[in-house]
């Protein structure tokens, strides 16, 4: 790269696809300028997706170099490891242990009129909600689909490998992670569900 190289605008989002602008020397940055150009320093563990014009997220090296006519939206997050997930049949790697069904919908690009549900063998496949976070950490690869838009689900935790991650209706308490072990109950307006296998959850790279 040399200083006749035009500065470009790329913009740049965390896991939460909150994306902001930033700027960056010619119109092939390697994986390294854009992690720089996003904050992060040489010696950290960054993962960097480009998010492709053509619907396409495609995973950058440190040295290696994408053109911008390809796409200019980037998505930068600490972790040393991705994890691979399925949607609608492709394959996806996400930079972080946990997603939700609304990240899901901003990274496919799914209507508000469908719903995104995780896809099961022996069972019918889950409706998620929004905010629904599903734990990529389980054993095989988690599918998912759009589908028919489905109703509103009571809250409680699911005996599934998906995780609801709530805080309590009653008060400002710290969230708690539902496993697949929790089997219930319904979450009431007075009391956080203290009879499943919950915990605070684990805080991961780009979380």
């Amino acid at each position: 790269m040399n200083d006749s190289d035009p500065i470009r605008s790329i913009h740049i989002a965390g896991t939460d696809l909150v994306f902001r602008a930033v700027p960056v020397n010619g119109q092939t940055p390697s994986g390294d300028q854009i992690a720089l150009a996003a904050g992060f320093s040489s010696d950290d563990y960054s993962y960097v997706l480009q998010m492709r014009d053509n619907g396409e997220l495609e995973d950058v090296r440190s040295r290696e170099s994408v053109p911008l006519s390809d796409g200019q939206r980037f998505i930068v997050a600490l972790s040393d490891r991705s994890y691979r997930l399925a949607f609608a049949g492709g394959p996806l790697d996400w930079p972080a242990r946990f997603i939700t069904a609304g990240t899901l919908r901003k990274l496919k690009g799914v209507a508000a009129d469908k719903s995104i549900y995780l896809e099961k063998t022996a069972e019918p496949d889950f409706p998620l909600d929004e905010d629904d976070v599903i734990d990529l950490d389980e054993d095989g690869v988690e599918s998912f689909k759009a589908g028919k838009l489905a109703g509103q689900r009571s809250r409680r935790c699911a005996s599934s490998t998906w995780v609801n991650w709530k805080r309590c209706a009653s008060r400002s308490s710290p969230v708690l992670l539902c496993s697949r072990s929790g089997t219930g109950p319904t979450r009431s307006s007075t009391s956080c569900a203290t009879s499943v296998t919950c915990s605070r959850p684990r805080r991961t790279s780009g979380q």
